[in-house]
């Protein structure tokens, strides 16, 4: 039988019970089973709480106002309306109110061509 480590063993060999084989090394096969039950029960909760996450994210609403950053994060790059796809990646926009992109598009803040949040917000240049 050929042991690796903890490391090097994948979610499957933890999720199909490999990993007892894997560490019975010195014939302590009883804590094996024990770190086994520890490792299935971490794993199941785990998978509850990714379920939860994936039910909330599914079930969250659009926000109404998202402005885009730049990649470091300081500088807003455009105003979008909550449902516009053009918003870049989702961890580059944040979510604002009505006011706040407002003020935003009225301080140079440029505005989505696709969305056009200046339109909705009823700023016309």
């Amino acid at each position: 039988m050929i042991c690796r480590p903890v490391d090097a063993l994948g979610p499957t060999d933890l999720r199909n019970g490999g990993f007892a084989a894997a560490l019975a090394v010195g014939g302590d096969v009883r804590a094996v089973e024990i770190l086994a039950v520890r490792v299935r029960a971490k794993l199941a909760h785990l998978d509850e709480q990714a379920a939860i996450h994936r039910k909330v994210e599914r079930t969250k609403p659009p926000p109404e106002w998202t402005i885009e950053m730049s990649l470091n994060g300081q500088t807003p790059l455009a105003v979008h309306t909550g449902t516009c796809t053009m918003g870049g990646k989702q961890a580059r926009t944040r979510e604002i109110g009505r006011d706040q992109a407002a003020r935003a598009i009225a301080d140079g803040v440029k505005a989505c061509e696709f969305c056009r949040p200046d339109s909705e917000l009823g700023i016309l240049d």
